[in-house]
C-alpha cells in the first residue's frame, strides 16, 4: 500500500509539475503578445519623434551672429524661437517613448518573457536606440 501512495503522489507531483510549465508557457506567449502589441504603439510615436526631429532640422535651425571680442561671429545650428514647440514636442515625445520602453520591458520580464524575444523585438521596430 505505501508503495501505491508514493506511486500515487510521485504521480500527482509530475502532473503539478507539467501543469505548471504549461501555464508558465501560457504566460510567456500571452506576455510576447502583449509585448509586441506595446511595441508597435511605441514605434508609432518613435516615427513621430523623429519627423519632428527632422523637421527643426530642416526648419528650425539658422545661424546667429553674436558679438565677440574680434567682432561677430556666427553660431551654426541655434534653435530659432518660433521652433521651441517642436523642441519641446521632440523631448517629450523621447521621454515618452524611453519610459514606455522601460514599462514594456518590465511587464515582459514579470510574464517570464525571454530577454533575448525582447531584443528581438525592440530591433525590429528599431526601438533600440530608447532602450
Amino acid at each position: 500500500m505505501t508503495m501505491r501512495m508514493r506511486t500515487a503522489t510521485l504521480t500527482i507531483l509530475l502532473l503539478l509539475v507539467a501543469g505548471s510549465r504549461a501555464n508558465a508557457d501560457d504566460r510567456r506567449e500571452e506576455g510576447t503578445r502583449i509585448l509586441e502589441q506595446q511595441m508597435e504603439v511605441l514605434d508609432a510615436k518613435a516615427r513621430e519623434h523623429e519627423v519632428t526631429v527632422r523637421r527643426i532640422q530642416d526648419s528650425c535651425l539658422g545661424t546667429v551672429s553674436v558679438p565677440t571680442i574680434r567682432g561677430s561671429g556666427e553660431v551654426a545650428s541655434a534653435l530659432m524661437p518660433a521652433c521651441q514647440a517642436l523642441q519641446s514636442d521632440a523631448v517629450r515625445l523621447d521621454a515618452e517613448v524611453r519610459a514606455g520602453i522601460e514599462k514594456a520591458q518590465d511587464e515582459a520580464r514579470c510574464m517570464g518573457v525571454y530577454p533575448g524575444v525582447v531584443r528581438k523585438l525592440l530591433r525590429s521596430h528599431r526601438l533600440e536606440k530608447f532602450a
